[in-house]
């Protein structure tokens, strides 16, 4: 009842026409995960070290969280229940919150708190709420999973910001070895949180209805909400990720500085080894739903994360590309 009385909503923005689709898909890019692995890297790599680094930490605990939301909620998204809402984008998991929605809230939110321009909070809030309603625009999301999702990353923000000190701290007294232990099993739980996420499910199986309506829309992308790989994408990338870039800050070796030129080839540089990594790999290691293509998922993104942290920070000094 709750999701039928939400529909006018996607009908209402729909009906405001089609040449908005463009503008509402470029919007929702903003909030995706591929757009801030190509933001991220470019701030930590040739802007910002330690912003990079923050939007690095909650881009994994966002989508940790959500992951592990969705799978609770497991509720549809809209063009799996209404014939009258168009689907104008695709996806496969569940809807309940909006991954988007709160990737933006978190880690648009995150950088507006870090930078001191009021003209950027003011932006980056404008960007939140255009993501969200995006989302509604394109059938993807119901309004309360907006809303849902704006909140956890509201709440994400003010814990982050409030317990980042301490943890810092904690972190400064430890080994690197200790470090390094406490971030891989940190990655084993977040493979574990979405695992058991979904095991807490039980035999819950895809309503028909669900899968028949979704299809008519998007055939060439059938839904299946109950896939656990995202776990090990993000489990990969904390222990990547988390490693390299704790050995880089204890050396002292985080990149910075240097002409624009040389800021720019860091930057195209390191992302071609990023598509290289991720693409090359993507192709050699099997993509299914066995433990072994689990396992490859992990050390693929582990192998992104290092090279985003510390392999490719490493080799721009080599290069002379580090003021």
């Amino acid at each position: 009842m709750l999701e039928n009385l939400q529909i006018p909503i996607n009908l209402f923005f729909q009906s405001l026409g089609i040449w908005l689709a463009p503008i509402m898909q470029f919007f929702s890019f903003l909030g995706t995960e591929e757009f801030f692995l190509i933001v991220m890297p470019a701030l930590y790599w040739s802007v910002d070290p330690r912003l990079g680094m923050r939007l690095g930490w909650m881009l994994v605990l966002t989508n940790w969280v959500n992951g592990m939301a969705k799978l609770a909620f497991h509720a549809p998204r809209p063009y799996w229940v209404s014939t009258e809402v168009k689907a104008l984008s695709s996806e496969t998991s569940f809807g309940m919150p909006s991954g988007h929605a709160q990737n933006a809230a978190a880690l648009w939110g995150l950088a507006s708190t870090q930078v001191i321009w009021r003209w950027f909070r003011w932006l980056s809030l404008a960007i939140i709420v255009l993501i969200g309603l995006s989302r509604i625009y394109l059938g993807m999301h119901f309004a309360g999973d907006v809303l849902a999702g704006w909140a956890i990353g509201a709440v994400l923000v003010w814990l982050f910001v409030r317990l980042e000190p301490a943890i810092l701290r904690w972190a400064g007294r430890q080994s690197l070895r200790n470090l390094g232990m406490v971030i891989f099993l940190a990655s084993l739980v977040v493979i574990a949180g979405i695992t058991l996420s979904n095991v807490l499910l039980g035999d819950w199986t895809l309503p028909a209805e669900w899968v028949k309506t979704a299809q008519q829309q998007t055939p060439d992308t059938p839904i299946d909400p109950r896939n656990i790989e995202g776990g090990f994408t993000l489990g990969g990338i904390l222990f990547g990720f988390g490693t390299g870039s704790a050995w880089l800050i204890r050396r002292g070796r985080i990149p910075a500085g240097g002409t624009w030129e040389q800021r720019l080839l860091r930057y195209l540089l390191g992302l071609a080894g990023l598509i290289i990594l991720w693409y090359g790999l993507g192709k050699i290691f099997p993509d299914d739903a066995s433990a072994i293509s689990y396992i490859l998922r992990y050390i693929r993104y582990a192998l992104i994360g290092s090279w985003v942290s510390v392999f490719a920070p490493v080799l721009f000094r080599k290069l002379n590309l580090v003021k």
